[in-house]
């Protein structure tokens, strides 16, 4: 029996209200020639209920879109519409339903400083109703989300095969009912390869995924959440029923007594459970439940603090520590030239990668590299064939380099 939350029983939105900058985005919203997202004004566009746009409501609700820019909502979101930020794409009521239906490819790019400020609305998250539309590669930076009865980050409820594909969330949630960080409610729609970093907080059905899946399916997904006491909270989903949840985890170390559902009822759970933290910043984890590590997931130290990221995000732009090796000598044989090293510290990853870049060595050029543990004090040499490099009177200079994540050695 369906238990499905039928959303925005008290929106009272009049449609003059949203007056916020809105640009037409390049496009026509057809499969060959999307419409295509670049900036907030667009997104303002595409969610504008008023009779401005020559293109009316439902048919951007229906079409296709591309986005081919990473956004920033500005800083004065948090004044929008007296208030309230950003006004979500797509609602419903007893009386009427204006539900996202289309495709929106994020493209591997982001939308940060989302602002939601409507604790008087339901169905409160960028797409606020989707029925049989496709949400992919998309990620939402630092949300700052507050709703009613359903509230996430995606999307506050998914129906009727709607799908959700190569997302992520981080920030913070808050509603009353039904919170999730990617979906509030899901029903009868599929939730694959998606995250959530962040805090949530809700009063009842709280979810590091979906606040209730119901008749729905997630699959290799995972979460990293600090969430708020209420009742029936799951670090997976805070309700379930009759659901499909396979190959996803949770932080254990952040969970506390919480389970991965709050309310499990009849669902087909297959390895699906929580993970310290340690095992979730170990690609073993993942692979070995059949995560696709080679064209999706990938772990980088420089994203998410080494917890699963796609392979479409970008490292950090923080600034690396450089450090230097020590004990380096030169030594000089005849034609040969030997260098050692200690590496330095033991700050740098478990697995160090030592090599030459292509570009380097030169044609001819041989290397030896000993680098047999983990220890962090590698013993390696580099010996450059006879022929090729002839050591002639004088001094000879080396110099090693060292970075957080791979080292390179050059001699001058």
């Amino acid at each position: 029996m369906k238990k499905r939350l039928t959303i925005a029983l008290m929106l009272l939105i009049t449609l003059g209200l949203f007056a916020q900058t809105m640009i037409a985005p390049q496009g026509s919203g057809t499969e060959a020639a999307p419409y295509q997202i670049a900036s907030w004004e667009n997104l303002n566009w595409l969610t504008s209920r008023d009779a401005n746009p020559a293109v009316p409501f439902l048919t951007r609700l229906g079409a296709y879109y591309i986005q081919t820019a990473d956004i920033t909502f500005p800083a004065d979101i948090t004044t929008w519409d007296d208030g309230q930020g950003f006004l979500p794409i797509g609602w419903g009521s007893l009386a009427e339903t204006f539900a996202f239906a289309g495709n929106y490819d994020g493209q591997g790019h982001t939308i940060s400083n989302l602002h939601i400020n409507r604790p008087d609305d339901d169905s409160v998250a960028l797409f606020g109703l989707v029925i049989t539309g496709t949400i992919k590669n998309l990620g939402l930076v630092d949300v700052d989300i507050i709703g009613g009865w359903g509230v996430a980050g995606i999307n506050g409820e998914m129906d009727t095969e709607s799908i959700v594909n190569n997302c992520f969330v981080t920030g913070s949630i808050l509603g009353e009912v039904f919170v999730g960080g990617i979906s509030a409610y899901n029903f009868e729609s599929e939730i694959n390869n998606c995250y959530f970093i962040g805090t949530l907080e809700g009063e009842e059905g709280v979810g590091g995924i979906a606040g209730i899946n119901d008749a729905a399916t997630i699959t290799n997904s995972y979460v990293v959440a600090t969430i708020e006491e209420g009742d029936y909270i799951g670090m997976l989903a805070g309700m379930a029923n009759g659901s499909i949840i396979h190959n996803s985890f949770w932080n254990s170390d952040l969970a506390g007594t919480y389970p991965g559902l709050g309310d499990d009822d009849e669902n087909d759970i297959i390895n699906s459970v929580g993970k310290t933290t340690a095992q979730l910043k170990t690609a073993a984890t993942f692979t070995d439940a059949g995560w696709d590590f080679t064209d999706t997931w990938q772990i980088d130290a420089q994203v998410n603090e080494s917890y699963p990221s796609f392979i479409w995000q970008a490292a950090s732009t923080d600034p690396v520590e450089i450090i230097a090796p020590t004990a380096l000598t030169a030594t000089v044989s005849g034609q040969d030239v030997t260098l050692n090293w200690l590496a330095p510290g033991t700050v740098l990853p478990d697995e160090i990668t030592e090599g030459f870049e292509e570009s380097f060595p030169p044609t001819g050029w041989t290397t030896t590299v000993n680098n047999t543990t983990q220890s962090f004090a590698q013993y390696g040499t580099v010996a450059f064939s006879t022929g090729d490099v002839v050591p002639t009177e004088g001094a000879f200079q080396a110099g090693l380099m060292w970075d957080y994540a791979h080292q390179d050695e050059w001699l001058i």
